[in-house]
């Protein structure tokens, strides 16, 4: 944890697994972290550094985090990716420990890297990963079904961004495709 007034650190904060992927929830005061014994770990930073030691843990994944993102439309709640090849979304609400309130999943849909991210539409309506086999899959969070697999990648997609201009997506081999609706 760093001063940033003075320029130092202040506290290190260790956890029992290397972390993989880290987000900031604004709103909501904690940054949650995706790890590589598949947990997520909740951090509230509003209290002193030396209380902050002792996170919520949700047990998310079966296999590492790739990523975590928070949702736009819900202080409360983060999607996961996982190499389990399943998507998480965790709501904070759900009592003391945090639960995973809903499993996304599509048949063919396979995470190539420990790193590739997921992410959610500006609305936060939908949820996009990127497949080894070069598909990008949209998957409408209401009734967690895959919306439309779109294929324009001829490598294994590591990453996508999807903002108020359209949805964005990169593959292994450096190629960026621009998806409108």
């Amino acid at each position: 944890v760093w001063d940033l007034n003075k320029g130092f650190c202040v506290a290190s904060i260790m956890c029992a697994s290397n972390c993989n992927a880290v987000t900031y929830g604004d709103g909501a005061g904690v940054v949650v972290t995706g790890h590589f014994d598949g947990a997520a770990r909740v951090w509230d930073v509003r209290r002193k550094p030396g209380n902050a030691c002792d996170p919520i843990e949700v047990r998310a994944h079966e296999q590492h985090v790739t990523s975590v993102t928070a949702m736009p439309n819900n202080r409360a709640q983060f999607l996961t990716s996982g190499k389990d090849h399943t998507l998480k979304l965790i709501d904070l609400r759900g009592g003391a420990q945090g639960e995973v309130v809903k499993t996304i999943k599509a048949s063919g849909y396979r995470v190539w890297t420990q790193w590739a991210n997921a992410c959610v539409s500006p609305d936060g309506a939908h949820v996009v990963a990127g497949g080894a086999d070069g598909a990008v899959f949209v998957w409408s969070l209401s009734d967690e079904g895959l919306k439309v697999t779109l294929r324009g990648h001829d490598a294994a997609v590591a990453t996508c961004a999807w903002g108020q201009s359209g949805l964005a997506t990169a593959d292994k081999n450096g190629v960026a495709v621009l998806w409108s609706e």
